[in-house]
């Protein structure tokens, strides 16, 4: 498959947040629900978890336009840091995870790499396939079966006022990817809940 391009990420990936059940810390919601308008309230008390490519644009549906590509080949890459933010708004830390990664198409099959790193600036977006992934990787295979931490792990703790920073690598799987000239989103779903 040398030398032929594929379409990729048409267009933008897309981020949802929801906020799981929070039994034992007082929160008053006991099911999954959407974020909207930037926080879900209950019981009088605001919660936010917020993502971006900064704390200055981050938001609970966060349209990552910046994370797209086209005509990709078995060398290319797209790689932009997504920064997850905990609100200074908040009361309390939020404990956190990327649940689940959805495509819009089965064609092309896109492979996911993630790394933690102390700054967007240490995610530089021109890099190819052949690069090192920066900082600590903690996720690296196909997009669709990306979660982290896995499911057992309690989730990421976040203090109210603080962000963390990973580093994201998306090419195609061109052995999966079994048509060419196509074109998916990817749909990024966090989990979070008040710790």
């Amino acid at each position: 498959m040398k030398g032929r391009a594929w379409g990729a990420l048409a267009g933008a990936s897309v981020i949802v947040l929801m906020f799981a059940s929070a039994q034992g810390t007082g929160a008053l919601w006991k099911s999954a629900a959407p974020i909207s308008n930037d926080v879900l309230t209950a019981g009088g008390s605001t919660f936010a978890l917020k993502v971006g490519s900064t704390v200055a644009n981050a938001a609970s549906t966060y349209t990552w336009s910046t994370f797209a590509g086209s005509a990709m080949t078995a060398t290319t890459a797209v790689q932009m840091p997504l920064t997850i933010v905990n609100p200074a708004t908040n009361n309390a830390a939020l404990t956190f995870r990327l649940a689940s990664v959805t495509a819009t198409n089965a064609n092309p099959v896109l492979d996911l790499k993630m790394s933690t790193v102390t700054s967007a600036a240490n995610c530089p977006n021109t890099v190819n396939t052949g690069t090192a992934l920066p900082g600590t990787q903690v996720y690296s295979g196909v997009a669709t079966n990306a979660a982290y931490p896995v499911p057992a792990n309690p989730g990421i703790s976040l203090a109210n006022g603080s962000s963390t920073v990973w580093c994201m690598r998306a090419s195609v799987n061109m052995t999966g990817t079994t048509a060419g000239g196509v074109s998916t989103k990817l749909v990024f779903t966090f989990t979070a809940k008040q710790s």
